[in-house]
């Protein structure tokens, strides 16, 4: 049986808000046309959801 482990708030923050920007940048991507709208952004907001997740990784291996 897997063990629970209770996450402070912000990494709760954090993966919600990793959840919304890759949703939405999911959802932009499907809508236009990217061979006429370059995207010089995405490895900025790719970094930033993989810190998010990075640093609520580092909180589970800290609590086991």
């Amino acid at each position: 049986m897997a063990t629970q482990i209770s996450l402070s708030d912000e990494s709760d923050f954090k993966l919600i808000r990793a959840r919304e920007v890759t949703s939405s940048l999911c959802k932009h991507i499907q809508s236009y046309n990217l061979e006429h709208e370059p995207m010089p952004w995405l490895g900025e907001v790719l970094s930033y959801v993989s810190e998010d997740i990075a640093c609520v990784v580092e909180e589970i291996s800290e609590k086991r």
